[in-house]
């Protein structure tokens, strides 16, 4: 279970699909509930309704708002039951299973879903299209984790990879650059939020 909080190291031979496709649900998972959160608050909002009133540009902002904090709470559970399991599973003590870098490893892991939820939220306010924002995602993660596994360094540069702790400059030198990838996806978050409120309006 310590993948799903430092993610994978470019070298295939290390992993066995177990923890390959484990990661995979996981991820896609997340996702998905994303997703259908996303796509619920449109039909309890009425949304065809709410693009005509006035009040339109708070409903968004909260509806960001919210898909940012369901990222959060889905990785901290994602963390909490990766921990739980080590701990009374495989009788590890805790701080044998928080490792030495947890708080780098959550927070990465946050901003990336964050990162690519936001994009997932764009797409189906958008479009509408819940199934076709949730296959791209799928995608994305599919492609960065065997990307970064056969490409090698290569793969540090693909989104999905920007989650793994484990693909990072704060794990090896040749990693993504923390910074960099930091702050690409926090615009892109802000960029998200922004084109989808300033489109969905010009649409009223």
């Amino acid at each position: 279970m310590a993948y799903l909080i430092y993610g994978f190291q470019t070298d295939i031979r290390e992993y066995v699909m177990r923890d390959i496709w484990g990661w995979l649900l996981g991820i896609v998972l997340l996702h998905l509930l994303a997703g259908n959160f996303i796509a619920r608050r449109q039909v309890r909002n009425e949304y065809m309704r709410l693009i005509r009133l006035e009040f339109f540009h708070k409903w968004w902002h909260r509806l960001c708002m919210r898909v940012l904090c369901l990222c959060l709470v889905l990785t901290a559970v994602v963390f909490f039951v990766s921990l739980l399991v080590r701990t009374a599973g495989w009788g590890m003590d805790l701080k044998t299973a928080l490792g030495e870098a947890p708080l780098p490893a959550f927070f990465l892991f946050l901003l990336n879903f964050c990162f690519l939820s936001t994009f997932q939220m764009l797409l189906i306010n958008l479009e509408q299209g819940e199934k076709l924002s949730f296959l791209l995602m799928a995608a994305v993660e599919v492609i960065s984790l065997y990307g970064g596994l056969i490409c090698g360094e290569g793969g540090f540069w693909m989104p999905g990879s920007w989650k793994m702790y484990c693909r990072s400059s704060l794990f090896i030198q040749a990693g993504y650059p923390v910074i960099v990838t930091s702050v690409i996806q926090i615009l892109w978050i802000a960029a998200c939020c922004r084109i989808g409120y300033k489109w969905l309006d010009r649409r009223r």
